[in-house]
């Protein structure tokens, strides 16, 4: 009997395809069993943005790994857990007093749910157990990160339980205006994606802005997933240093380690913390392999990297080189386009292209398309009508040329599917 690895959102008939196995990787090259070579154009599935074996997060997992290789947070440190999380505040600023360790993006963002409304319950207002995130965003596969997620994901079919979470608007301010008039005393945390993972769409100014004003007035906890955006990909180190007004928490994951170690860290302000400090209370959250020294030590080797690597000049440079392919692609094929720093969406404005472009797929349509990109050398990420392209920070200039030239051809053979030429 061939034992089954289930590959996440593939039908089981669509799994274990020689095209989509990795056999090795290196810098932003990968290669797969069946022969083919390609580029990485969505920096691992958001993880890996500094290159695959990057040899200065190898290095600082070394020492660990032969030594204490694991440490609990379970009523103990670690020093590795304590240098990681001083760099991560370091990087952010020194507002953030407290930081939670996780293994996840979904677990990072159930651990926030569960701060907000324990700090309620000390602050004696039990009854602010609402969480409020935008519509169509993505917060994770756990039953209760489905929940804050507003992007369709079958969340009927496994009960999840929303009754105390609520989908508003990125771009209409007044729907959170007349929300909280009804409910604001009810909220415990609004959880904000600074640019949807899924489908690269961005909040407006003016909808931050009446956030922040609602925070002052209604004293919700205002939390920051960085999950997909931190670490550069929309050009500052942490995209919501940006906003009208720093939240009271943020979230990281993926980029933390650069894909080497399962890690996430929620940094806590100090303003949110002094509940916890006054009531000398401890958070009822662990996870078993939370802030272990090996993750932590990836992390500390990110953070190395990042000093020895010019980082800004860099992402501006892969940013500038990412924003122009796509603009003349979408000169080229008529395409929609959308994105800023790292983040892009190339596609068409309805589905009429991606029926038409999978019309010959015998199987998952979507993966068809991904697969003709693959074929062409370039990894992208499926996307509503369209694909997303998130470039390593590593990319060369002659790397982002061959991004451009197996993008162009692609979208080539695709548009001499579409049934109106």
């Amino acid at each position: 009997m061939v034992v089954q690895v289930v590959e996440s959102f593939t039908a089981p008939g669509m799994m274990s395809s020689p095209g989509r196995r990795i056999v090795d990787a290196d810098g932003i090259q990968l290669k797969f069993s069946d022969g083919r070579v390609a580029l990485c154009a969505t920096s691992g599935l958001w993880n890996v943005p500094f290159g695959y074996g990057n040899t200065t997060v190898a290095e600082h997992m070394e020492q660990p790994l032969r030594s204490l290789h694991y440490g609990t947070l379970f009523r103990y440190s670690n020093d590795y857990a304590d240098r990681a999380a001083q760099l991560l505040v370091e990087a952010v600023g020194d507002s953030y007093q407290a930081v939670i360790f996780g293994t996840s993006g979904s677990a990072l963002n159930d651990a926030a749910v569960k701060f907000a409304r324990q700090r309620a319950v000390l602050q004696g207002k039990a009854e602010k157990r609402i969480v409020v995130t935008f519509r169509g965003s993505y917060h994770g596969m756990t039953l209760s990160s489905m929940a804050l997620s507003g992007e369709r994901l079958g969340q009927a079919a496994f009960s999840v339980d929303i009754r105390f979470v609520r989908h508003l608007s990125l771009d209409d301010p007044e729907e959170w205006e007349h929300f909280f008039e009804r409910f604001g005393n009810q909220v415990a945390l609004v959880m904000l994606e600074p640019m949807l993972g899924s489908g690269v769409f961005e909040p407006t100014q003016a909808v931050l802005r009446k956030i922040a004003q609602l925070r002052d007035e209604y004293d919700f906890l205002l939390m920051a997933d960085e999950v997909a955006t931190g670490f550069y990909k929309l050009g500052t180190f942490a995209a919501s240093m940006q906003w009208p007004r720093m939240p009271d928490l943020i979230g990281f994951s993926k980029a933390l380690t650069n894909g080497a170690a399962a890690s996430s860290m929620l940094l806590v302000s100090e303003e949110s913390w002094s509940v916890f400090l006054e009531h000398d209370c401890p958070f009822m959250h662990g996870e078993t392999q939370a802030g272990s020294p090996l993750s932590a030590a990836a992390t500390i080797g990110v953070f190395d990297f990042m000093s020895q690597y010019e980082i800004e000049w860099h992402v501006q440079h892969v940013s500038e080189g990412i924003a122009a392919t796509c603009a003349n692609l979408e000169k080229q094929f008529h395409l929609a386009h959308r994105g800023r720093g790292l983040f892009h969406f190339l596609g068409w404005g309805d589905d009429a292209w991606w029926k038409a472009a999978a019309q010959d797929a015998s199987g998952d349509p979507i993966w068809h398309i991904v697969d003709s990109f693959r074929e062409h050398g370039v990894v992208v990420q499926p996307s509503i009508h369209g694909i997303q392209i998130i470039p390593q920070i590593v990319t060369t200039d002659a790397e982002m040329c061959q991004i451009g030239q197996a993008l162009s051809e692609t979208f080539e053979q695709l548009e001499r599917s579409r049934p109106w030429k």
